[in-house]
């Protein structure tokens, strides 16, 4: 496969996803409402630097157990059907992408 093209394109990751859309995205998957109610407490726990408690506005908690899952539920919402719909509607030749936690090189040959 040649390489005509390779683009790095920033996704969002448990540092900065945005907490209502993942929410809404757990919502659309998970009926359970105790489960519901327990991810929407991991998205609130905040953390403690120098003394002092902070509460991020974004992203889940740094080193949190679920923070690998809920990073990927959010990624396939976020970036999963956005390269399905670009791969078949704009994408010529092979289109190969490999989805990371925090980066997301795509490579297409024409």
């Amino acid at each position: 496969m040649s390489t005509s093209d390779i683009v790095a394109r920033p996704v969002p990751t448990h540092h900065n996803l945005d907490k209502d859309w993942m929410i809404k995205f757990m919502e659309h998957r998970v009926a359970d409402p105790r489960i519901l109610r327990l991810i929407r407490k991991w998205l609130k726990a905040g953390v403690m630097e120098e003394g002092r408690w902070s509460e991020p506005e974004t992203g889940t908690p740094q080193g949190s157990v679920i923070s690998p899952l809920l990073a990927n539920v959010y990624l396939h919402y976020g970036f999963d059907l956005w390269v399905n719909v670009w791969r078949q509607k704009w994408a010529q030749g092979e289109v190969v992408v490999i989805r990371y936690a925090d980066g997301t090189p795509v490579q297409t040959s024409t």
